[in-house]
């Protein structure tokens, strides 16, 4: 099977190279802790070949990648085997991560298979080993300031950033150095085709650390050349690295035709498209006119006009967000990226979206439980006025977080009185990203 596999595409194993860079074979040595291997095709034998999912490799079939540095076994490929009823067994459950790697680690090291190297950033702090868990990726813009400064309120950092709207939903977030970092520009566009090689390698050795991802929950949250690395180059090659997710791109997004190196666009599959929302958020002030509002004149609002009609045509869910006043500043602009990128997780991933129940005994109790499920670590705010103003607080209650659950119980309410509760992270009289919300009845 691996020998009529490898004929198939590759023609005549490595003399047929040319025909693709995939192979069908057979690991018939391993040792799980050098490292040392031996695959065949039946044909022809290879040795100590890079692996890249080492803690899930076993004996048998898998395949082969061939890059500049030599043959990769990407893993072990299976057949799905019917049952006597006439159905399929199901995929084995997900393994968990090892406890010591829910850390926040900076500056970790990576190379790819193209041999392009750099670091990235790692947040897995409070996260569960033993459940499912999502991945956000965050790709910069030119400069990488973010990267350079990952506490700033700018993006990452702070009660609202784009890791504290990771951590509260159970996603790992990576916030990713371009490889292309040689100049001063240090951009994820120049020379995308190649980092896209190094951004796909990258997510696959995060997912085979911590095997609990959910590979149909993996979002990315980019701005200005780190979602024209996103539209331009990685989805249009490596969408099959992911099975669902989303994508928030800020301050441009184009289509293929405007990055300058055209890629030759896959098939994506028809789950992908309707499992990966994809929000363009671009101001109307960042059409290229004015160096204040546009630095180099680049004119994102065209580029995200362009990326959204390009994949909507492709058949995603996409959103096209042009407000007023808004330039290439969006953190100067608008309440910032972390709040944005909050607002639309909490409407698009529905494994994120928090629901709540409140309960009051009659109307004249003093007493009152709420139930708030799919609950992230959050503030749970109980107001006697309707919540928009920030005005009125009744008091921000203790709550108890257990596992998915978290629930809620106060006295003291004035009886016939009705009050709002919302759960929300950040904000404390000014705005918070809103999880749930709803009402206790006065009567």
């Amino acid at each position: 099977m691996a020998d009529d596999l490898s004929r198939t595409l590759l023609g005549s194993g490595p003399a047929g190279y040319g025909v693709s860079t995939v192979m069908g074979a057979v690991l018939t040595a391993w040792d799980p802790t050098t490292y040392a291997n031996t695959v065949t095709d039946g044909a022809f034998r290879y040795t100590d070949c890079l692996v890249l999912h080492p803690t899930q490799l076993v004996l048998g079939r898998v395949l082969l990648m061939f890059t500049p540095s030599g043959p990769v076994i990407l893993g072990n490929s299976y057949k799905r085997i019917p049952t006597s009823g006439g159905t399929t067994t199901p995929p084995p459950p997900a393994q968990n991560a090892n406890p010591a790697d829910m850390v926040d680690t900076l500056d970790v090291a990576f190379t790819g298979s193209n041999g392009l190297a750099s670091t990235y950033h790692r947040y897995a702090a409070g996260l569960p080993h033993d459940q499912r868990i999502g991945l956000l990726v965050q790709l910069h813009g030119d400069g990488a300031f973010e990267i350079e400064n990952p506490d700033s309120v700018y993006m990452l950092g702070g009660d609202e950033g784009i890791v504290r709207q990771a951590r509260a939903r159970k996603m790992l977030c990576v916030a990713a150095l371009t490889p292309d970092f040689a100049d001063a520009d240090v951009t994820w566009w120049e020379d995308g085709e190649a980092n896209a090689v190094y951004l796909r390698d990258l997510i696959l050795s995060v997912y085979a650390r911590y095997p609990n991802i959910n590979r149909g929950r993996v979002w990315f949250a980019t701005y200005s050349g780190g979602s024209q690395q996103l539209t331009q180059f990685f989805m249009p090659v490596h969408s099959s690295t992911m099975a669902g997710g989303g994508a928030m791109i800020f301050g441009g997004g184009g289509d293929l035709a405007s990055s300058g190196d055209p890629q030759v666009e896959g098939v994506y599959a028809d789950a992908l498209k309707a499992g990966f929302p994809m929000v363009w958020y671009t101001g109307l002030d960042d059409d290229g006119t004015l160096e204040a509002n546009s630095p180099g004149l680049y004119d994102a609002l065209t580029d995200s006009q362009e990326g959204s009609a390009h994949y909507n045509g492709k058949g995603f869910r996409t959103t096209l967000v042009n407000p007023a006043g808004v330039n290439h500043h969006i953190d100067e602009t608008t309440n910032g990226f972390g709040p944005l990128l909050g607002q639309y997780l909490h409407t698009l991933d529905a494994a994120a979206v928090a629901t709540g129940t409140a309960t009051r005994s009659s109307s004249s109790a003093a007493t009152w439980t709420g139930t708030v499920t799919n609950a992230p670590a959050a503030t749970f705010r109980l107001s006697s006025t309707a919540f928009g103003t920030q005005e009125g607080f009744w008091e921000t209650l203790p709550v108890t977080l257990t596992d998915q659950t978290l629930t809620v119980t106060t006295s003291g309410l004035t009886p016939g009185t009705p009050y709002f509760w919302q759960l929300e992270i950040g904000g404390a009289t000014t705005h918070g990203t809103v999880l749930a919300a709803g009402t206790v009845p006065g009567s």
